[in-house]
């Protein structure tokens, strides 16, 4: 037997599009949000200014005040990297002059080809 209430929503013409317009909007929202909390992670940039090579005995002999020199010159550019993946170049500068603080102006921006 079917109470009013249950009567009443059998009767009701369903929407299946207007369902599915319902359904995804809500999707994108998720999507939206999620989207939002990625972007708003923090993630750690490197910025690399040389390498070099060392026998693992050279390293081991290392102590304060050793100097190791490295495969560039202090105007080439530094590269800027997340992870392993270089995201651009760019050269080192003296936040404020004569404060000693390093920051790097970016020179290129590469795509995600590289």
């Amino acid at each position: 037997m079917n109470t009013d209430a249950e009567s009443k929503t059998e009767n009701l013409p369903i929407d299946v599009g207007e369902t599915e317009t319902v359904q995804s909007q809500q999707n994108s929202s998720t999507l939206n949000a999620a989207h939002d909390r990625i972007m708003a992670l923090p993630v750690e940039l490197i910025i690399s200014v040389g390498s070099t090579r060392m026998r693992f005995r050279d390293i081991l002999e290392l102590s304060t005040e050793s100097v190791i020199d490295l495969n560039s010159r202090a105007s080439d550019p530094v590269q800027i990297m997340v992870g392993e993946k270089i995201i651009a170049d760019g050269e080192l500068i003296e936040k404020t002059p004569g404060s000693g603080e390093l920051s790097v102006r970016i020179n290129q921006v590469f795509n995600n080809e590289r």
